[in-house]
């Protein structure tokens, strides 16, 4: 599959992002959404979908669902730089930040 993400056409931060899984031989599903700033990571995982927003890292199931905050640093600036790398191999998530001068695993 294939997760993306589609900001709303404004930047105030109240209408939400959009995030969309598309599966082979199925037509595109909504996954979540959040309100707040762009999405800078992105990343799928056997069973949820992992981004970075507004600082943090959330998750939302694969099926759709409940939208969580999996990580939230406690330093750091939480503006997104947009060179985040997020990566996930089923048992950890990796990410080089979430924000400036935020960068430690989860």
């Amino acid at each position: 599959g294939v997760a993306y993400a589609v900001p709303p056409d404004d930047d105030t931060g109240t209408i939400p992002t959009t995030i969309w899984l598309a599966e082979a031989g199925a037509a595109p599903r909504r996954i979540a959404e959040q309100a707040g700033g762009g999405v800078v990571g992105l990343a799928l995982a056997p069973r949820a979908v992992y981004w970075i927003q507004d600082g943090a890292i959330w998750t939302a199931p694969r099926a759709g669902g409940r939208t969580t905050r999996f990580h939230q640093p406690t330093w750091g600036d939480a503006g997104g730089s947009g060179t985040v790398h997020l990566g996930i191999d089923g048992a950890t998530v990796y990410f080089t930040s979430v924000g400036l001068g935020a960068s430690h695993a989860a």
